[in-house]
């Protein structure tokens, strides 16, 4: 097996089989960030894909799809646009992460309702 970093995460570039389906998948050391991405797989309902990607010169750089992830859109929301990987992060990283934006507008519900005196209720009451 070779180490290999990819933006400040370690790799094992061996595969192994997951699942004892037969597929073949690079398994990936998180180190400390491991509970924290399995979580967040678990809530997402997918695994999380490799961190990087092969660059133009070689070296690895930063994946659209695990940032895909990491802010919960679905695989490919950015990433199977045809435009440039730098414009998808530029996207992304523009990007609002959606169960911020639907905690933010509860509050922010919350908070006018009190003001105003009317009562909120069902799914968006804070």
């Amino acid at each position: 097996m070779q180490q290999v970093s990819c933006t400040g995460l370690s790799a094992i570039s061996g595969v192994t089989s997951e699942a004892g389906n037969g597929d073949d998948v690079e398994r990936i050391d998180w180190g400390e960030y491991e509970s924290a991405i399995r979580r967040w797989e678990a809530i997402v309902g997918r695994p999380a894909p490799h961190p990087t990607q092969p660059g133009r010169h070689g070296r690895p750089v930063l994946s659209a799809r695990f940032v895909e992830f990491l802010m919960g859109l679905d695989d490919g929301f950015v990433s199977s646009l045809d435009i440039p990987r730098t414009a998808q992060l530029r996207a992304l990283g523009n990007g609002v992460v959606p169960q911020q934006a639907v905690y933010a507008i509860r509050l922010l519900l919350a908070d006018l309702a009190a003001v105003s005196g009317l009562g909120l209720e069902g799914e968006w009451a804070a």
